[in-house]
This record gives structure tokens, sequence and C-alpha cells, in this order.
């Protein structure tokens, strides 16, 4: 069921005001009350979405997973096109990466969506490397996941997209022909 327009708007504010607030401190420091009055709404009004702070951090969270899943459910494979559609959905959720750059919560956030990737991938990668042992396959993931989120979070104002998305799509190929 669609959310009505106001219940849209509301987290959309409360999502920004957690993110200002990250900004200048550790997630367990911040109260719901900051939180309100950054968004310019009552305590009420964030508890008839969320329990806690860490409640609307984890909404957030599963809101992404879930995008990445659905891309990665879309795309057969690890081919060219999925690693742009990985980066407008890094790029819709920076917001979140920046406020959770370091400490605990990102990287977190990072296993979480290495393994989403590892359960729907791994299969496209023992295709691509027929002759790699287990361990090459799971190191060459492990490369390629660690390049991405270094590039895409880390480096994406040195960067831009097409820069990125370029370069991994040259360099995964000439990795996999090692192993063909």
């Amino acid at each position: 069921m669609k959310e009505d327009a106001r219940v849209r708007y509301t987290k959309k504010a409360l999502r920004d005001a957690l993110f200002q607030c990250l900004k200048t401190k550790q997630l367990q420091d911040i109260t719901v009350k900051e939180i309100s009055e950054t968004a310019n709404l009552n305590r009420a009004t964030f508890y008839k979405h969320y329990r806690d702070c860490f409640d609307l951090l984890e909404q957030i969270e599963n809101e992404m997973l879930n995008d990445f899943r659905e891309l990665i459910e879309s795309h057969p494979g690890a081919g060219n096109t999925i690693l742009g559609d990985l980066m407008k959905i890094h790029e819709k959720y920076a917001d979140l990466q920046s406020a959770l750059s370091h400490g605990v919560f990102a990287e977190n956030l990072q296993l979480k969506i290495k393994a989403l990737m590892h359960e729907f991938m791994y299969e496209q990668f023992t295709i691509e490397m027929p002759k790699a042992t287990e361990a090459e396959i799971e190191m060459t993931f492990s490369i390629i996941c660690s390049a991405f989120f270094q590039l895409s979070v880390r480096e994406s104002e040195r960067f831009s997209r097409d820069e990125i998305v370029n370069f991994m799509n040259k360099i995964v190929p000439s990795i996999f022909a090692q192993y063909k």
C-alpha cells in the first residue's frame, strides 16, 4: 500500500533530521527530542513512526537493503549495467553513508550489503571464473566489493559515477580473465 504524502514528508523530515544530527554526534548520543526539534515536529509524531533513533536508522537501512535486493534480483549476473545501477542506489542514500562514514554502523551496513551481493552474485563469479578455487572466488569477491565501497562511498567526491563505473567495468573483466 502506498504511503500518504504527509507520512512520506514526515518520514523524510525525520530522516533528514537524523542525518543532520549525525554530522555532529554519534547515534547513541542523539535523542528523539533532538531529531524532532531539528525536523520541526513533536516527539509524538516521531513515536508514531519509530520506537527510537536506532529504529529510525534501522528502517532507513532496511529500505536501502530492499532497494539493493530488488536491483540485484532484476539483473541476471554481475554484468556491466548493474554497477551503474548500484551507484545510483549509493547516490540515493549518500546522506546515510556520509553520516555513517565511520564507525560500527557503517561497517555493519557494508557487511549487510556485501552479504546481499554475495547471495546473488557468487554463482555468477563461479561461472566467470571456472578455473578459480573457492578461496580465489571469495577473495576476488572481497576485493571487488572493497573497491566498490571505497570508490562509491569514500571517493565519490573525487570521481564521478561514470568514472567509477567505467573503471570497474574495465578492471572486473580483467580479473575474471585470469581464471578463464
